[in-house]
């Protein structure tokens, strides 16, 4: 027959007992105030926060879900299955996925939704299994709408495609460099213009393909650039692969990073080879032009005659014949002849008359 316990043994017991509950209920407040936090936050989330069964019901869903998909918490909580959410084109894929997660799997991607009123969003939803002790009872994920995202992305990439395509269809050259003028990228026009290849122009430096004459002239407007933002428009020379020298017209813009600091180098280049061979030809035109001009002698102004003898006095006060005037002031020349009249009166013996 078992002793009974002592007095001392049952207080020693009740205090066990009594500090147990202490813990127990000590517990129970850490876990209701986790509880809470854990609410307080998937509540407080813009994103939504959803849990659901095995057979596909909503078994929770966050303030932020709710307005998401457009149904109240009750509706969601009343036995909606989750495919109800998603759009016909996506229902055996997202099947199939679900199926990965009850196997304990871990799941990341993008789906498009449908909520209430039939309206379509993209979404970007993590999820993963729900444990009760070692059996899977359902899936938790986080939901997050991105279609504000790909709508802004798809501008970007229809913008960078538009770039691009101005880039590469410009008659112009251009090409990025570093702020040591180490050649980053280009376009075709510069490439044909240079007689390189993409790869071997990235090898280059702006310096390799300019006459070292041109030296001091680029670092003054690379200067500039980097004072200003741009450098004035001016002519240089460039060297093409075979070492054939082209004149060309140039311009360079800075870009810079976010915070404002140098980046690179951009160039708008231009070969003006054409132009300054129709240049040539214009002057050598003109010169030829006043060459031939500073031959015409012509005669202007009041001519000092005299009435009788019909000289004509120069600039220097001498008394010219007039043939010899206009000969000197002219390309004219004289042959000399006589007139009818003055056949008559000077040789009337001459004259046999009309």
């Amino acid at each position: 027959m078992a002793e009974k316990p002592t007095y001392k043994e049952l207080e020693q017991r009740i205090k066990e007992l009594e500090k147990e509950a202490a813990e127990h209920k000590q517990a129970k407040e850490v876990l209701k105030e986790t509880e809470q936090k854990y609410q307080h936050l998937t509540e407080s989330l813009l994103d939504t926060v959803y849990e659901f069964d095995r057979k596909g019901r909503f078994t929770y869903v966050n303030e932020a879900g709710t307005h998401m998909f457009g149904y109240s918490k009750q509706e969601i909580l009343n036995g909606l299955r989750v495919q109800t959410t998603m759009v016909e084109e996506v229902r055996d894929l997202s099947q199939r996925i679900i199926s990965e997660i009850f196997k304990g799997n871990t799941t990341v991607g993008e789906r498009t939704f449908l909520r209430k009123d039939g309206t379509q969003f993209i979404g970007e939803i993590h999820s993963g299994p729900i444990y009760k002790g070692e059996e899977m009872v359902g899936v938790r994920g986080v939901l997050r709408d991105i279609t504000e995202q790909k709508k802004v992305e798809e501008a970007l990439r229809k913008s960078e495609e538009k770039y691009k395509n101005l880039f590469q269809s410009s008659f112009d050259g251009i090409a990025e460099s570093d702020l040591e003028g180490n050649l980053i990228s280009c376009n075709v026009a510069y490439l044909e213009m240079t007689d390189h290849s993409e790869e071997e122009i990235k090898k280059l430096n702006y310096q390799d393909i300019t006459p070292e004459k041109w030296a001091e002239v680029d670092k003054k407007h690379v200067e500039q650039c980097l004072q200003r933002g741009y450098s004035d428009l001016y002519e240089k020379e460039r060297i093409k692969k075979d070492g054939t020298i082209i004149p060309i017209s140039i311009r360079i813009w800075l870009r810079r990073d976010a915070q404002g600091n140098p980046l690179c180098l951009w160039a708008i280049v231009r070969d003006i080879t054409e132009q300054k061979q129709a240049e040539m030809a214009i002057k050598q035109e003109r010169d030829n032009l006043q060459a031939a001009l500073a031959e015409v002698k012509t005669l202007s102004g009041l001519l000092p005659i005299c009435a009788n003898c019909k000289k004509i006095r120069d600039d220097k006060g001498y008394w010219n014949q007039i043939e010899a005037y206009i000969r000197d002031h002219s390309e004219a020349d004289f042959s000399h002849s006589i007139c009818p009249e003055c056949v008559k009166k000077l040789y009337p013996e001459f004259y046999k008359g009309d």
